[in-house]
This record gives C-alpha cells, sequence and structure tokens, in this order.
C-alpha cells in the first residue's frame, strides 16, 4: 500500500509581521522557502509524525514535531528574533 501523502501550506511570522525567506525543513529532506508573504508549501509530506525545522537570518531556529493526519494547514510558526 502507498503511504498517503498531503501538501502542507505554511505560514511563517514574527508573531505579527510574516517572514519572508524562512526555510521550513522536515526531517525526511522535504523543505520550501517563505515568500513576500510568510507562506510556502511542503510538498508530499507523507502521513506520520515529523520534525519540523523553521530558520530565519536574524531569528532563532524553532523545532517541533508535527504529526500529519490530513492536508488541513499547520498552525502558524512563530519565530523569536535573536
Amino acid at each position: 500500500m502507498i503511504p498517503e501523502k498531503f501538501n502542507k501550506n505554511i505560514s511563517v511570522t514574527d508573531g505579527s509581521t510574516p517572514i519572508n525567506g524562512a526555510v521550513v525543513s522536515l526531517d525526511s529532506g522535504i523543505t520550501c522557502t517563505t515568500g513576500s508573504a510568510g507562506g510556502c508549501t511542503l510538498v508530499d509530506v507523507p502521513v506520520g509524525e515529523h520534525i519540523v525545522t523553521v530558520s530565519a537570518f536574524g531569528f532563532e531556529t524553532y523545532t517541533e514535531t508535527i504529526n500529519v493526519v490530513d492536508g488541513d494547514p499547520l498552525p502558524p510558526f512563530v519565530l523569536t528574533p535573536e
């Protein structure tokens, strides 16, 4: 059986302002980089648990474990300035 996969829409902010150029990566090697609106899409993310890392120049790196069960967007990732 082929594992189910979803595209996950991502949003990265500093709490109020979108962050352009943030790199979002999963432990499986899937990545995307945010545009000027602070968003990007992780493509073909398999169902299951993943470690996501979000980094951007001038901000602390953020790491979280996520559980992908469907195609719903993830809550926004909020980065803290260094």
